[in-house]
């Protein structure tokens, strides 16, 4: 059934005049009307990007709207928990990259990035704002706050644990075998370490685990290592406590097990892992794979930036932690690379952690459509007053959108808010 006045609201839309839904509320609101476009189509690739959640990372189609996701307080200054309210998904949408010599993304123009804007100068010192900016407005003034702390404070493992688990996916290896007669799975464990090395941390963090030591001489490059045999007890305990008895080490899925450390434990876990892998300083050299992917996220979760590049052969990457959590938009080469399919998601925090080509991780802002007065008033910074203003002005200025959402709303409600019915007849559960 048409709507009253619907068919001149969409010519109003398209032809962007100054009477749009847009310039309306920027007048009645005094803001500019940027500000007041922030109900937006703001959205990233459905072909490269990943979400963060409770479970690891998760693709447009793994996502759910309830699902339990992390992202960024910005009164805390924390990564915490949340949850995915809405998901928002158009098939057909212009897509822009930005690219340095390390980093490299892709989002809409409309798609909101936290941040530091850097105001002041000439006769006034300066000084940073923090703020949401779009990918539009991103300036050489404004550094994208890219990476936060995540304080977890339970934990799955404990802190010796953790360090002995760094040292065996680091430099180790264990193979399930069959079952004893007192029902235990067999396993074989072993840790290899350079004598010029970290030996001495080794065997710190082995006082207390049963293993035999067998000294050998590589005749590749003689260098003399040495293989600790740890007896399976500890070790089979550990993984069957983690949930992964009986999986091969490189199938376990470790990003899970780093989301259910502590903060302690993972700075621990990442410890060994650094000793082990022969780098004391801010680089980690790693094959690709389900490890690469849990130590990665370790350093994220941390509060570190970090970037991931190929290394000489290709089965391995380099992953570097940076000593600060902002990127540069100085440097930044922005172009149009045609359009996709993108989606975006709407949170508590009107953030979320985005994860790239398996190797740009940064928090970045959620989408505002449909979003309610509170979104509007964290992500534009106005009052309650302002935001309840904008959003009311914003349903008036759609008179025949209005009178559809409250028909539905309506109908729902008379559904037990289970189902509404489409133009073709069918339920479809909301």
């Amino acid at each position: 059934i048409p709507y009253e006045g619907g068919s001149e609201l969409a010519v109003d839309l398209l032809a962007e005049k100054p009477n749009s839904v847009h310039c309306k509320n920027a007048l009645k609101l005094g803001i500019s009307r940027d500000a007041a476009k922030s109900i937006s189509y703001a959205c990233v690739p459905v072909d490269n990007s990943e979400v963060l959640t409770s479970e690891g990372w998760k693709y447009y189609s793994e996502l759910s709207e309830g699902d339990s996701i992390l992202s960024y307080n910005t009164q805390t200054d924390q990564i915490e928990l949340d949850s995915i309210l809405k998901i928002h998904h158009f098939e057909n949408k212009e897509v822009f990259s930005a690219s340095n010599t390390r980093d490299y993304f892709e989002c809409t123009e409309e798609h909101r990035w936290f941040g530091k804007q850097r105001r002041g100068g000439k006769s006034v010192p300066r000084w940073f704002e923090n703020k949401f900016v779009s990918f539009k407005e991103m300036n050489s003034e404004f550094n994208i706050l890219m990476s936060a702390e995540y304080s977890k404070t339970n934990s799955n493992m404990t802190v010796e644990e953790a360090r002995f688990l760094g040292w065996l996916l680091a430099d180790g290896c264990y193979k399930w075998s069959g079952f004893s007669r007192n029902k235990k799975q067999g396993l074989n464990v072993k840790v290899t370490q350079s004598i010029q090395k970290y030996i001495k941390e080794l065997e710190e963090d082995l006082e207390n685990i049963p293993y035999t030591v067998f000294e050998k001489t590589i005749p590749s490059n003689g260098n003399t290592v040495r293989d600790y045999l740890i007896k399976p007890d500890y070790p089979r305990n550990l993984l069957i406590k983690l949930g992964v008895e009986g999986i091969p080490k490189h199938s376990v899925d470790w990003v899970k097990i780093v989301l259910g450390m502590s903060r302690e434990c993972r700075d621990n876990f990442l410890h060994t892992f650094y000793l082990s892998d022969g780098h004391a300083g801010n680089r980690i050299s790693q094959n690709y794979g389900k490890i690469h992917e849990a130590v990665s996220l370790a350093l994220y979760l941390q509060g570190n930036r970090i970037s991931i590049t190929k290394h000489m052969t290709n089965k391995c990457s380099v992953i570097t932690k940076h000593s600060t959590r902002y990127l540069t938009n100085q440097k930044l080469i922005k172009q149009s690379i045609g359009v996709k399919p993108t989606f975006c998601i709407t949170t508590n925090n009107s953030t979320f952690i985005l994860r790239q080509n398996k190797k740009f991780i940064s928090i970045t802002g959620n989408c505002l459509y449909g979003a309610a007065y509170p979104k509007l008033m964290k992500m534009l910074g106005l009052s309650d007053t302002e935001a309840k203003k904008m959003y009311e002005d914003f349903w008036d200025s759609v008179a025949p959108l209005k009178a559809l959402r409250d028909d539905l709303t309506k109908a729902w409600e008379e559904n037990n808010k289970s189902y509404i019915v489409g133009i073709d007849g069918r339920k479809i559960r909301v």
